[in-house]
């Protein structure tokens, strides 16, 4: 458990791009395979062809419709969803796309009919993620949002006055902190869990990644806020998908309590906000006792420092 007054805020936005965008409509990837599409604001999206806040009921026209628009919701297309048709990010209308629209083409916000950033074009991910969403797909294209870790939920408050249930004197977060960390060239890979109190779980080992099935075998595991001197080696493993889509978003299946049809998307973090903003220098005993990572400014580069 870690105390502090307060913490540096950060505030963390993304930027989509924007330009004239693909007259081809780019069909989603499935489960397993590439990532689906950029989910940027599902909360709207229509079921069965409802119209959405930004869809047009018939393409004609309108700042915001799009042509054949008769489905969909915020940012939708034909029939809510992700990408195409049962789009809700996606599909033939959208904020910037229809033959009515604010901008050109037939296709989402940006990128065809695959949405805000979305297609086939997924990959392997490398450097820092932080959590950000968990979603459901409901078996027609359109995922549900079921918890949102916002920047402000990661924001230190201390309790009792700041997030609900803080014990007094203590810095909180809204839901605690979750990051991994992937070294393509290395081939090594990070976990943390930190909870809304700030004690910390961390493992790292060995990751091999094959068309986005990953497996990894942990070496050693550690926490700074309960450190125990050792030892630290265990032989755990882990298997699940990770891909990264067109805007930078890792998907994760088969991760962290994730069930089926279910992904969590992480954001992806400077090698800096990662080690200053998301971990912190911090050690709950003697500095004798806590891991060697416990001081590191690069996780991916220093795991060697006890092993």
């Amino acid at each position: 458990m870690k105390t502090r007054d307060s913490y540096p805020k950060r505030a963390w936005r993304t930027t989509l791009g924007e330009g004239v965008v693909l007259l081809l409509l780019v069909p989603l990837i499935g489960c397993g395979g590439d990532a689906p599409g950029n989910p940027n604001y599902w909360t709207d999206a229509g079921t069965d062809g409802k119209a959405g806040s930004d869809s047009g009921t018939s393409g004609s026209g309108g700042s915001d419709q799009g042509s054949g628009g008769s489905g969909g919701a915020s940012d939708g297309g034909t029939g809510g969803g992700i990408a195409g048709t049962g789009g809700g990010i996606a599909g033939s209308g959208g904020d910037t796309a229809g033959s009515g629209g604010d901008s050109a083409g037939t296709g989402g916000d940006s990128a065809g009919s695959g949405g805000d950033s979305a297609g086939a074009g997924a990959g392997a991910p490398s450097g820092f993620y932080v959590w950000w969403r968990k979603v459901t797909e409901d078996g027609s294209g359109s995922y549900t949002v079921d918890q949102e870790i916002t920047e402000e939920d990661m924001e230190w408050k201390v309790g009792p006055t700041g997030w609900s249930g803080c014990p007094e004197g203590v810095s909180c977060t809204h839901y605690g902190i979750n990051m991994v960390g992937f070294e393509p060239a290395s081939g090594r890979y990070h976990f943390q869990r930190a909870v809304t109190t700030g004690s910390d779980y961390q493992k790292y080992g060995v990751y091999t990644f094959d068309e986005g099935a990953v497996e990894v075998t942990f070496e050693q595991s550690y926490s700074c806020a309960h450190p125990t001197g050792g030892p630290y080696d265990t032989t755990e493993t882990q298997s699940f998908t990770a891909n990264v889509d067109d805007a930078g978003l890792l998907w994760l299946q088969g991760f962290d309590g994730a069930g089926a049809g279910q992904y969590w998307i992480y954001r992806p973090v400077t090698n800096y906000d990662a080690h200053h903003r998301y971990w912190w220098y911090y050690c709950g005993g003697p500095a004798e006792t806590c891991h060697c990572l416990c001081s590191s400014t690069d996780f991916l580069a220093d795991w060697d420092c006890y092993l």
